[in-house]
């Protein structure tokens, strides 16, 4: 305990992969357990986290919004992988990670062009894996699809139909009437039953690793919802609409997700010119 030295703790808070608040909270642990050491067992002469800044607990410093031709690429760099399906999802609907995992081929109306989110998948020591209603009312939402991604959709349940069907691959098949299982996931395990959910943990280390890979420097998974929704909002979409699709409270929403991105600055910039264009200095 004596050879704890301040820059091994900066280090630890620096390399923690936690929310903010959260790495606020172990900081302030730590440095009351360093200080018993000192207090009460005086097995330390000084506290070495007196001489480190807490990390802060504020929420602003949640992710990193990406320009659009960096998730671009970032998808792209996915294709061929078990996860192209799963990150080109998350990156044009906003979904968190556990709703993501957590669709089922019921979820999906591709008449209407929507996917309901109806629950969530989430990891604990204690219960495992398990389903769960949405962290929010607000987060039980209908998102509305494009083209492009209803047309992923289709593509990623004609295997699950032909199994249904019994029809193999290449099989001249109307599987317009086949009906997918309630319980079947749109993102089940590769090696695992079609109702078996994939590991959210083993989905982050798999998502961090390739996209650092890709784009040359680090972002987490949940980037991939923060730049959907910063881009939205750069494009001039009504912050109630983008936090009514992403199932947020608009004022969190401005407070903590909306990040400016430097095209977005760069075109405020250009804005305020037009305005100020013939004023004398």
């Amino acid at each position: 305990m004596q050879q704890i030295k301040p820059i091994e703790i900066q280090k630890l808070y620096a390399e923690l992969g936690l929310a903010p608040r959260t790495r606020h909270h172990v900081a302030t642990v730590l440095k009351a357990c360093l200080q018993a050491a000192v207090d009460i067992g005086k097995l330390l002469q000084v506290n070495p986290a007196v001489a480190v800044k807490k990390p802060s607990a504020d929420d602003s410093d949640i992710g990193q919004a990406l320009e659009q031709d960096k998730i671009t690429a970032l998808v792209e760099g996915f294709r061929g992988s078990t996860l192209f399906d799963f990150t080109f999802l998350m990156a044009f609907t906003g979904m968190r990670r556990g709703e993501a995992l957590a669709l089922r081929w019921c979820d999906f109306n591709p008449g209407a062009k929507t996917l309901q989110i109806e629950r969530a998948l989430e990891y604990t020591k204690k219960y495992g894996l398990r389903f769960k209603v949405p962290k929010s009312k607000r987060s039980k939402r209908t998102i509305k699809l494009d083209d492009t991604l209803v047309a992923l959709l289709i593509r990623m349940r004609e295997p699950f139909q032909r199994i249904v069907a019994g029809a193999p691959d290449g099989a001249d098949v109307d599987l317009s009437l086949v009906r997918i299982p309630d319980d079947w996931l749109i993102s089940p395990a590769p090696d695992g039953e079609m109702n078996a959910p994939r590991h959210p943990d083993s989905v982050t280390k798999q998502f961090t690793e390739r996209a650092e890979k890709i784009l040359g420097f680090s972002i987490r998974l949940h980037d991939l919802r923060v730049s959907h929704e910063t881009w939205l909002l750069d494009q001039g979409t009504p912050v109630h609409v983008v936090a009514k699709r992403c199932g947020h409270d608009p004022a969190v929403l401005l407070r903590v997700y909306a990040k400016r991105t430097q095209k977005s600055d760069e075109s405020a910039a250009e804005t305020i010119g037009l305005m100020t264009k013939g004023l004398s200095i």
